[in-house]
Parts: C-alpha cells; sequence; structure tokens
C-alpha cells in the first residue's frame, strides 16, 4: 500500500527530473515537433501539470492551472502545434511549482481517514490509490520529455 510520505517523495524526484529537462528551454523550443507523431515538449509539460490539478482535485484544492488552459492538456486533446493555442514554457513551470508546494503540503496533513476515503466506488480506488495512479501516470510522461528535449538540445541531453 502506497502512503502519503511515499507519494511524496515520488513527486519530488519528478519534479527534479521535468526541471532538469526543461532547463535552458525556451518556449520556442518546447513547441518543437517530433517528426515521430508525438505532441511536443509543451503538450507533454502542460498534461502532467493538468494530471496534478487532478491530484489536487483528489484532496480537495484548487487546480493548478485554469479550466481552460487545462481543457488544452487533457487527454486526446489537439496537439500543440504552434504559439496560438500554447501556455507559455515558464507558465506551465510556475503551475508546476505551485502544485509541488500545495501538493507536499497537503500530504505532509492528510489524515489515514482521508486517505482511505472511497474516491470511485466503481473501481474500488481510494483517495491514496487515486494519488499513486496519478504519479505513475507523471512517471511516464516526464520520461517522454528527454526524448522531446533531444530534439530541440542535442548538446543538452541529460
Amino acid at each position: 500500500m502506497t502512503t502519503p510520505e511515499k507519494v511524496a517523495t515520488l513527486l519530488k524526484g519528478t519534479h527534479w527530473i521535468i526541471h532538469a529537462e526543461a532547463e535552458g528551454l525556451t518556449h520556442a523550443d518546447s513547441l518543437a515537433q517530433p517528426e515521430f507523431g508525438h505532441n511536443c515538449f509543451n503538450w507533454v509539460l502542460g498534461h502532467i501539470v493538468e494530471g496534478r490539478s487532478r491530484m489536487l482535485s483528489a484532496l480537495d484544492l484548487p487546480p493548478a492551472l485554469t479550466e481552460e488552459q487545462a481543457a488544452r492538456y487533457r487527454r486526446d486533446s489537439e496537439p500543440v502545434v504552434d504559439d496560438d493555442t500554447a501556455v507559455a514554457l515558464d507558465t506551465l513551470l510556475a503551475a508546476l511549482d505551485d502544485s509541488q508546494e500545495r501538493l507536499l503540503a497537503a500530504l505532509e496533513t492528510v489524515t489515514d481517514e482521508t486517505w482511505q476515503t472511497i474516491f470511485s466506488e466503481a473501481h474500488d480506488m481510494t483517495i491514496g490509490d487515486r494519488l499513486d495512479g496519478l504519479h505513475w501516470h507523471e512517471t511516464y510522461h516526464t520520461g517522454q520529455l528527454n526524448i522531446l528535449r533531444q530534439i530541440t538540445q542535442d548538446d543538452k541531453v541529460i
């Protein structure tokens, strides 16, 4: 069984990796389109932050992105291909940092009762299960950022 402390530790790890992958990238870099038909760095980062909004929501906290911003990065949304609909890279990183602070603070104080509260009866899922699953999802997309970074900055591969 996962614990709030374990999820907090995992969030610290992915947060560090995301910032390492974004280091030195410009907003324009984040929009570079991979040739292999994947979303760009900007979309993947926005999708990660949108997932963190779902984590915050499970803990009854306000989202990291506005509804309009989040809709741009939800599953099955159109790829970000230009600056017209993209949220600025700096804004996404600031939202990531904000979500990090608020999630870590909430995880320090969450009660066992809240952690074990049923989030979804249909899936027999607790709030703790939901946060653990959303973090797993975050790790999947965090790994994609390295490849997406490489298409813009071959000399700065981590």
